[in-house]
C-alpha cells in the first residue's frame, strides 16, 4: 500500500501583492496578537487539505498544465463568522470555481469537495480569533481598504512535512496573460 500524506492546493500571489497581503496580516497580528494566518504566505486555497498518495498528485499535474492563466480582483473584506476567519473577498471568482473543479476531478476526490460551498477568498485572520476579537476586527476592517489585482499564473500543491506545510511543487497555468 502506498504512504498517504495530507496535502492541499492553492495559489499564491506575486511577491509585492504578497507583500501587501502580509503587511495587512501583520497589522491584525500587532493590533489583536492574531498569529496564525502568518503561518501559511498568502495564498488562496482551491482544494482544502486531503490525504493521497504523492504517486497520485504527480500524476495530475502533467494535466493540469493546460488550465489557462487569468487575472482577478482582491477587493474588501468579509468574514465567516461561524468559522471566525477574516478575508480578503476575491471578484470575478469563475476561473477558481472551474479551475478547482478541474483539479478535484483529476485528484479522484470531488466526493470530497462536492457539496462544500466554495468561497474563493484570501485569510487574513483565523484559529486565534475569538469572538470578542472578531467585533474589533470587523469594528478595524471597516475603516480600512484593499483592492489590488492579481495575475493567476501558477498552482502549488503544499505537503505537509511535521507541523509546517512546504511547497511540494508548483507549475504554471498556460497562456500568459
Amino acid at each position: 500500500m502506498k504512504q498517504e500524506n495530507k496535502f492541499y492546493v492553492g495559489i499564491t500571489f506575486e511577491p509585492i501583492l504578497s507583500q501587501k497581503i502580509d503587511a495587512l496580516r501583520m497589522r491584525m497580528e500587532e493590533k489583536f496578537g492574531l498569529k496564525k494566518a502568518r503561518k501559511n504566505p498568502p495564498h488562496l486555497t482551491l482544494i482544502p487539505p486531503f490525504k493521497t498518495s504523492k504517486e497520485v498528485v504527480d500524476l495530475w499535474v502533467p494535466q493540469i498544465l493546460k488550465a489557462p492563466a487569468f487575472s482577478c480582483t482582491l477587493a474588501n473584506f468579509g468574514f465567516f463568522d461561524k468559522n471566525r476567519v477574516a478575508f480578503i473577498k476575491v471578484n470575478e471568482h469563475e476561473n477558481f470555481l472551474t479551475l478547482r473543479k478541474e483539479i478535484a476531478q483529476r485528484l479522484n476526490q470531488w466526493s470530497f469537495c462536492k457539496g462544500k460551498r466554495f468561497s474563493p477568498h484570501v485569510t487574513i485572520a483565523t484559529k486565534d480569533l475569538n469572538a470578542q476579537k472578531m467585533k474589533w476586527v470587523k469594528m478595524f476592517l471597516s475603516h480600512q481598504s484593499f483592492e489590488e489585482s492579481a495575475k493567476i499564473t501558477a498552482v502549488i500543491v503544499w505537503k505537509l512535512e511535521g507541523e509546517h506545510w512546504e511547497k511540494y511543487l508548483e507549475f504554471p497555468l498556460s497562456s500568459p496573460l
